[in-house]
């Protein structure tokens, strides 16, 4: 599915949520798309860290905003 999105978005990140993360191998041809791998017992607090991350990387820093938990 990530490979049909990146035809039409090819500068696309993505985060993985795998119940198998530990054994996941990213495809050599998403690595550079691939830009967090997180486990789902660990998903949200993970998952937000990811994004915040990839939002400081990608635009230099985070808009205000306000989680509800």
């Amino acid at each position: 599915m990530l490979q049909a999105l990146l035809r039409w978005h090819p500068d696309v990140a993505c985060i993985v949520l795998s119940a198998g993360a530990g054994e996941f191998t990213c495809p050599t041809e998403l690595s550079a798309n691939v830009l967090a791998l997180i486990s789902k017992t660990a998903a949200f607090d993970t998952l937000r860290f990811e994004v915040e991350a990839i939002i400081r990387r990608r635009l230099g820093g985070l808009p205000n905003a306000r989680y509800v938990n």
